[in-house]
């Protein structure tokens, strides 16, 4: 079944939003470990939206979590309204490693290795991140 939060970008629903998510993973059966993982890839999904969709302004994000076998699959979307042609519209493929000094652009090559699949798609005006991890057994 479907488990779907949506909140408001205000600074204390962010927090509110990874604990949620790491409850449900805990509770469908993911480790320790890979919970905070995904929960670490949430959050950062968030922030991008709060960034890129929002410039830091109002909005909402939906974040949905349901079990598919062995998987578990997570949904992070925003509606793109405020930036229009700002926001993302593909995987943010990067091109090479960020420079170490640099305090940006770790956040979609984290999401990519900590999680079995992440997708990142604009869908009918929102952009949608998709993530996948397998449960073990």
């Amino acid at each position: 079944m479907k488990q779907l939060l949506l909140i408001n970008i205000e600074p204390d629903n962010i927090p509110r939003a990874a604990e949620w998510i790491e409850s449900i993973c805990r509770s469908e059966g993911l480790p320790e470990t890979d919970s905070y993982q995904v929960k670490t890839c949430v959050v950062e999904a968030i922030n991008n939206a709060v960034e890129h969709a929002y410039g830091f302004g109002k909005g909402a994000i939906s974040i949905g979590i349901w079990r598919e076998g062995r998987q578990l699959m997570i949904e992070i979307a925003n509606d793109n309204e405020n930036r229009g042609s700002a926001a993302v519209t593909q995987d943010p493929e990067p091109v090479s490693v960020p420079v170490p000094e640099s305090e940006r652009g770790r956040g979609w090559l984290i999401i990519k290795s900590w999680v079995d699949d992440a997708v990142m798609d604009r869908l009918g005006g929102r952009t949608v991140v998709r993530l996948t991890k397998r449960v073990p057994i």
